[in-house]
C-alpha cells in the first residue's frame, strides 16, 4: 500500500529550488531505513542503486525533481519588509495574501505575502508586479528584517496537506508535483531492496535538485551515473476547465516539444499503463514551454529517455490537487512492468 504518511513529509518539508535541504534530508533517511546507500552530489542531488545479480547488466535511472517553487529576498525595506526574487514562480497573483514560510538566519520564520494596494500602485496595474510584493515577517525596522532574514534567504509557500473529496481520495498540498515522483520513486525502491529475484538491469533512484527553475540537475546526475536508460516520473498540468475527477491516470509522452522521446520504452510503458486503464493521453509539451526534466540536454548525452507525467490540478501553486488512486495505480503499474521492462 503507498505510503501517503511519508508523501506528507516530502510536500509540507520547505524546499524551494536552490535549498532543497529539508526533502533531501528525508529521502536520504528513508534509502537508509531501505539498507540502500545514498550517494550525495555536491550539487544536492541523490542518488541509489539496487543492483543486477548480473555483473554484465545494463542500467536504467529513474529520475524525479525534489524541489518547489518558491522565493529568495533581495532586499528589505525601511519597515521591516522583504523584497522577493521568484524562483520558478511566474505569475505574481500566486503570492499575494499567502502564507509562507522563510528560512532565516536562526531558523524557520512564518510571514505572509502583502502587495502595494492597486489604488496606490504606479498606474493602478490591477495585477501586482513582483516589485510591488513584499513578505511580512513581523520585523518593524530594516535592521531587524536584515538580521533576521539576510538576502539570499530562500521562502516558499506554507501549506496544509489534506485530503478531501469522497473517501478522501484526493490531496491538496503544495509541491505535490515533485515531490509526489519522489514518493513514487521511495516505494518502488521499497519493494525491490526487499525481494529476493534479482531485476535484469541495475536500478538506479535518481532525485534532482532545482528543476523549476534550471532544469539541471537530472542532466548532472545522468552524467555522473551514465545510465543506459533513464525513465523521467514528473507532472503534467491538468486542463483548467477540467477536474481531478475527470483524469484517472498518467501520461506517457512519445514527445517533448519537437523531440521525440525513445519509442520503445515509451510504448512499454504505455503498454503497461493501458492494460491497467491508467494511461492518460495529453499532446506533447509546445515548443518553448518549461518541461519538467531536462530532455533535450539528456537526449543529446546520449540516454534513451522516457517520462511518465503524473496529473495535478493548480501545479506549482499553493494548493496542487491530486488523486490518491492514480499515484497508487502508477506506482504498482512500474513495480509490475520494470522486472519485464526491455531496456
Amino acid at each position: 500500500m503507498f505510503d501517503f504518511s511519508l508523501l506528507r513529509r516530502l510536500a509540507t518539508a520547505s524546499s524551494p529550488a536552490g535549498n532543497e535541504n529539508a526533502v533531501r534530508e528525508i529521502i536520504v533517511s528513508r534509502l537508509t531505513e531501505l539498507g540502500l546507500p545514498a550517494s550525495l552530489s555536491p550539487d544536492g542531488s541523490v542518488a541509489s542503486v539496487i543492483r543486477s545479480s548480473d555483473p554484465s547488466a545494463q542500467s536504467l535511472m529513474l529520475q524525479a525533481h525534489t524541489d518547489e517553487v518558491g522565493f529568495m529576498v533581495k532586499s528589505h525595506t525601511e519597515d521591516g519588509y522583504l523584497k522577493l526574487a521568484p524562483l520558478g514562480i511566474r505569475d505574481s497573483r500566486l503570492l499575494t495574501g499567502r502564507r509562507v514560510t522563510v528560512m532565516g538566519k536562526n531558523g524557520l520564520l512564518s510571514g505572509f505575502i502583502g502587495a502595494v494596494p492597486i489604488h496606490l500602485s504606479k498606474n493602478n496595474k490591477k495585477i501586482p508586479q513582483y516589485s510591488d510584493l513584499y513578505a511580512d515577517i513581523g520585523t518593524e525596522t530594516k535592521e531587524e528584517a536584515e538580521e533576521l532574514a539576510p538576502i539570499g534567504s530562500f521562502g516558499c509557500f506554507t501549506s496544509n496537506f489534506e485530503t478531501f473529496g469522497a473517501d478522501n481520495g484526493y490531496i491538496k498540498s503544495k509541491a505535490l508535483s515533485g515531490r509526489a515522483a519522489c514518493a513514487v520513486l521511495l516505494e518502488i525502491a521499497k519493494h525491490f531492496s526487499s525481494q529476493n529475484t534479482s531485476l535484469p538491469f541495475n536500478l538506479y533512484f535518481a532525485f534532482s535538485p532545482r528543476g523549476k527553475v534550471t532544469l539541471s540537475g537530472g542532466s548532472a546526475l545522468y552524467s555522473r551515473l551514465k545510465p543506459d536508460a533513464l525513465v523521467s516520473v514528473c507532472a503534467f498540468e491538468i486542463p483548467y476547465d477540467a477536474s481531478c475527477f475527470s483524469v484517472s491516470g498518467a501520461a506517457v509522452p512519445m514527445m517533448e516539444e519537437k523531440y521525440p522521446l525513445d519509442a520503445s520504452l515509451a510504448s512499454q510503458l504505455r503498454l503497461a499503463f493501458t492494460e491497467k486503464k491508467i494511461l492518460s493521453d495529453i499532446p506533447p509539451t509546445s515548443e518553448g514551454e518549461e518541461c519538467e526534466f531536462d530532455i533535450i540536454r539528456l537526449k543529446a548525452a546520449g540516454a534513451r529517455v522516457a517520462a511518465i507525467k503524473l496529473p495535478v490540478k493548480n501545479r506549482n501553486t499553493a494548493s496542487e490537487l491530486m488523486r490518491c488512486d492514480v499515484i497508487s495505480s502508477v506506482t504498482d503499474a512500474l513495480v509490475s512492468i520494470l522486472p519485464r521492462l526491455k531496456i
